[in-house]
């Protein structure tokens, strides 16, 4: 019954510090970057997306999706699933880079094809992102050196040749039911020259189909090459989704997708109460995924805070849950949500003093920020505690 109670506050405490970032996260709406491209001659919109926690910690770098057919429903739709996964910790906080079509058959496809009128502009788009898309979002956002590559059909097309002929432009690839018909199967028939040239690079591709029996002849060549190929440096998927039409296959497609990229994310304890280790395991298991993805990937402060108070509330170790709460203020001095549950650890414990001061340290940062909500309630701690110290 103990275990069980700790799993379910533990649960339950980690589920609503996600739910919270989620909806605030959700909230926001798009920034528009307009590029005049010198490379395609015209105008171009960029849609740019941060997560919550983007403004709630300023030092933080994130990894970039660049989604193609950033038009419609698309970005909305990706920026669902993103939130999704990460407010349930498979997958970190991301920056979304969508990009709207102005002319789709010339820009996602790789070569020219008569039945398809300005086709064939499919590296001078690559060019396009690589020279000004790239330089215009790292230039104004904290992104970190990892990006991921996500489109459909077309797109899905452009996703795959891009992996093959420029593998050095993303760090994965998520193709949704691509195009691979096109300019009679050159990908496929291109596949044993291209692949072998990214032999040194650590690669993740995920490729998807819905019920598409126009596509599905393609797709099983092009899997069927990867499989007699070995690469030995690329990971990947290649997964049906039975039901689902060419349009309706992209969601599942997506989710997919960023769970393989981001496979074994998620540091979640599968035993309770948590072992004496738990911080030391917790440690380990980020320091690999940073060997992994080649970036510093801190400890999730809301990951932290929930085990804190898993540890405080229903296993009543304070001495552990200061621990967890200590580690967030070295990791996330800036946030004034980490000071504020500090405090309540010390005080709980009876340690009044330390407690007054994290509360101080809460409501003076939160007022800093214009956290108003965040602000009252740690000084009425902070208040009710120095009281007690009289």
């Amino acid at each position: 019954m103990r275990k069980l109670l700790f799993r379910t506050f533990f649960v339950l405490a980690l589920s609503l510090a996600a739910a919270e970032l989620s909806a605030q996260s959700l909230s926001g709406e798009n920034t528009v970057h307009k590029i005049n491209s010198a490379i395609l001659n015209e105008e171009r919109n960029i849609l740019v997306r941060l997560p919550a926690d983007y403004r709630q910690l300023p030092a933080e770098k994130f990894p970039v999706i660049y989604l193609l057919d950033g038009e419609n429903r698309n970005p909305q739709m990706l920026a669902t699933v993103v939130e999704h996964l990460r407010a349930n910790f498979q997958m970190p906080s991301v920056i979304q880079v969508s990009i709207p079509n102005t002319d789709r058959t010339r820009d996602l496809t790789p070569t020219a094809d008569g039945d398809f009128p300005k086709s064939g502009g499919g590296d001078k788009f690559l060019n396009f992102l690589e020279k000004e898309v790239f330089p215009e979002i790292e230039k104004n956002y904290r992104t970190q050196p990892y990006r991921i590559f996500a489109g459909h059909s077309f797109g899905g097309l452009t996703v795959i040749y891009t992996m093959l002929a420029r593998p050095e432009m993303f760090n994965a690839y998520l193709a949704a039911s691509p195009a691979l018909f096109w300019d009679d199967q050159l990908i496929i028939r291109r596949t044993p020259e291209l692949l072998p040239k990214q032999k040194n690079l650590k690669r993740i591709m995920f490729v998807g189909l819905g019920d598409e029996p126009e596509l599905f002849k393609e797709y099983t060549a092009f899997k069927n090459k990867i499989l007699l190929a070995k690469p030995k440096n690329l990971v990947y998927e290649f997964k049906i989704f039975p039901g689902e039409t060419h349009g309706s296959a992209i969601l599942p497609e997506y989710y997919y997708g960023l769970k393989k990229i981001y496979d074994g994310w998620s540091p979640i304890p599968k035993t309770f109460p948590l072992p004496k280790t738990w911080l030391a395991d917790l440690e380990t298991h980020f320091r690999k995924l940073s060997a992994r993805y080649g970036y510093e990937i801190r400890i999730p402060e809301s990951l932290l805070n929930g085990i804190g108070y898993g540890l405080l509330y229903q296993e009543k170790r304070f001495d552990d849950a200061i621990v967890a709460f200590r580690k967030n203020v070295a990791l996330y001095p800036e946030s004034p949500n980490v000071y504020d549950s500090l405090g309540e650890a010390y005080e709980i414990k009876g340690d009044l003093q330390p407690a007054k001061d994290n509360y101080e340290k809460a409501y003076k940062l939160a007022e800093s920020k214009g956290d108003a909500e965040l602000a009252k309630t740690a000084r009425t701690n902070y208040e009710r505690v120095a009281g007690k110290i009289k």
